[in-house]
């Protein structure tokens, strides 16, 4: 059983949540969640405003407290509007230092940073913006991503806005920095996205963090395609690219079974459905594979590139995603 002195050390080593005044529904149920943590009754006095009075109206000033109910209502009063005021930042605290009890001062807080009927909508309008707006640094990582991202639904869920599993993964998903594309991709055609936990997204995604960032920290910037594997991990293949759109060149075929150092193929065609055979057959044979014609449309499409009218196979998408793997 945990002893007296363990818990007065965990209650002062709570933090009072300090009022930022943008954030007043969050800070509300922090105080909420403090208060009732720390000193349930201070909490009673704020939501019920019951101690008993004892105040006169009289020219001899107020009435001390006589009975030990009296003395405790005023103390957990005067400690009540004490910490709601310590809560406060300093260039407000002049505004609600001369209000007289913790329920009266409770609620001209919210009525000062709380918003009106059409702040509210208004913010709420701004936070659905910032939702649909939503993209990832690169410079980040996922984690503050998640963080900021997680918040943003929250925000919106305070203000009545519900998201859909389904919907926020999805977003969360699609503002991912291109260098996710193909885990993006193979994520997004899961057959249970739409109950997954956000939580879960996350940790699946965290998998592949580290790799992600080898693979950025490396790659080209150019808009181009490539397998390519150094010479000591042949069987790693990696995706960068090329603006090369040429035809199946001679030597490919004559060179197969007998390849010099560095090995390349290049390879073109308009489908990826008509040349999958042969690019797989050449996956563990060459170290580079140069794709070119309008078949490269479907690979850029995987990498989030902009593709225009050109042809896509829609219904290769994943193939070819599961080929730069």
């Amino acid at each position: 059983m945990e002893s007296q002195s363990e818990t007065t050390q965990t209650v002062s080593a709570l933090k009072l949540p300090v009022l930022k005044t943008r954030d007043y529904d969050l800070w509300s149920m922090r105080m909420e969640q403090y208060l009732t943590h720390t000193d349930y009754a201070l909490w009673e006095v704020i939501v019920n405003g019951d101690a008993p009075a004892i105040a006169s109206a009289s020219t001899e000033g107020p009435i001390p407290p006589k009975t030990a109910e009296q003395k405790l209502a005023r103390k957990n009063e005067l400690k009540a509007k004490s910490t709601l005021l310590l809560a406060i930042p300093d260039e407000h605290l002049l505004k609600f230092h001369g209000i007289k009890d913790a329920k009266t001062l409770w609620e001209a807080i919210k009525t000062r940073f709380g918003g009106n009927k059409e702040s509210k909508k208004m913010q709420k309008t701004i936070l659905k913006q910032q939702y649909e707006n939503f993209t990832a640094s690169r410079s980040e990582g996922l984690d503050k991503t998640y963080d900021r991202f997680q918040k943003l639904i929250s925000q919106l869920e305070i203000h009545g806005e519900v998201i859909s599993q389904e919907d926020a993964n999805l977003k969360l998903l699609r503002s991912l920095p291109l260098a996710w594309n193909n885990i993006a991709l193979i994520m997004r055609n899961k057959s249970d996205l739409d109950t997954m936990s956000m939580d879960d997204l996350y940790n699946n995604l965290k998998v592949y963090e580290a790799e992600i960032k080898s693979q950025s920290s490396s790659s080209s910037n150019s808009q181009n395609v490539a397998f390519v594997s150094s010479e000591n991990t042949l069987q790693e293949k990696r995706l960068f690219g090329t603006n090369f759109f040429g035809t199946e060149h001679d030597y490919l075929v004559g060179n197969v079974s007998n390849p010099r150092k560095t090995f390349a193929a290049i390879v073109g065609g308009s489908k990826v459905s008509s040349k999958v055979g042969l690019i797989e057959s050449l996956l563990n044979k060459v170290e580079i594979i140069i794709l070119g014609g309008g078949m490269i449309f479907t690979f850029f499409k995987t990498q989030g590139l902009a593709v225009g009218s050109s042809l896509v196979e829609e219904d290769k998408l994943i193939l070819a995603t599961s080929l730069q793997g």
